[in-house]
């Protein structure tokens, strides 16, 4: 496998034992310049022995600092002012009985699995944006989703990083490889986290619209996904599944009734209003067969049909 991420730099806060450790070691074999850290200098040191011992052609440093203060954060912001990718594995638990968790614990939790990672989150990604390149992920857990009894602590503390790292757009490629159909967007229905990619979506120089339409299509399938929608197989709709380019421009960018009853419902939103905020960014970015379906729908709705 070939990620392109040679000479990134990239930094895997808790990395000197357990999962942060296989992730650095992963990125160091992508030919990533790896920055492992940990609170004891002498753990971080014997990490990246470690991992030079068993990539020889590995490029990695480490920092020890306590990220669970926002010292320890100053102090590797400073040692390392830059990077290209930031994964946030800093963790800690433990079980404890809900009423036995004091307002300490709370507070220590939440410094050390949510604050670390807004803190380095916050710091580099507007040099990211600026390069128009960067990463920042956030390793949860599935104590996110299904909170333990005997670490409720350490649950809310993995929802609260699910509720951070939401959505994703790259220009990254995400197709897998071959025996794979192209990929242009995922989305965890439950983890409530998707990405999508425009890597294939063509040259916005000769094709701004059908570039735009494109995004726009893979970028609102994908968030719907989040939105607890699957696929659809009633109607033409934008959450017809697709396996190809072609399929994928035949597509419609509007909802169909029945999903776009289910969109409402989990947003929330009146359809009415909703529906012409629509129908003005479309006529604005001229998707006229998206407009008359607006319209349409605003006019059925304005004469109480469905």
């Amino acid at each position: 496998m070939d990620l392109h991420l040679t000479n990134k730099k990239a930094l895997v806060t808790g990395s000197t034992t357990g999962i942060g450790f296989a992730i650095a070691s992963f990125l160091a074999q992508e030919r990533a310049a790896v920055v492992v850290n940990g609170r004891s200098q002498g753990r971080v040191e014997e990490a990246v022995r470690r991992m030079k011992r068993e990539n020889k052609d590995a490029q990695v440093t480490g920092v020890a600092a306590d990220l669970g203060t926002k010292a320890g954060v100053d102090l590797l912001t400073k040692t390392v002012p830059t990077l290209d990718i930031l994964v946030n594995n800093l963790g800690i638990y433990e079980a404890k009985p809900f009423t036995d968790i004091s307002d300490e614990d709370w507070l220590r939790f939440f410094e050390v699995n949510v604050l670390s990672g807004v803190r380095l989150s916050r710091f580099y990604l507007p040099a990211m944006l600026q390069r128009n390149w960067g990463r920042v992920v956030f390793i949860s857990s599935e104590s996110g989703v299904n909170i333990p009894v005997e670490m409720v602590h350490y649950g809310v503390t993995k929802t609260a990083q699910i509720a951070l790292a939401y959505l994703a757009l790259t220009a990254s490629d995400l197709w897998p490889g071959r025996g794979w159909n192209f990929v242009f967007g995922e989305a965890n229905l439950r983890q409530r986290t998707g990405v999508w990619s425009i890597y294939r979506n063509g040259d916005p120089g000769d094709d701004f619209t059908l570039c735009l339409r494109r995004t726009l299509g893979t970028a609102s399938h994908e968030l719907c996904h989040v939105l607890t929608l699957h696929h659809c197989t009633a109607f033409r709709c934008l959450m017809n599944g697709s396996n190809h380019q072609q399929e994928r421009d035949q597509r419609p960018l509007h909802p169909c009734p029945v999903c776009l009853r289910k969109l409402c419902w989990n947003l929330r939103a009146e359809a009415v209003p909703y529906l012409m905020k629509l129908n003005t960014f479309c006529q604005q970015n001229r998707l006229d067969p998206e407009s008359g379906w607006y319209e349409r729908a605003l006019e059925a709705l304005a004469g109480g049909n469905e």
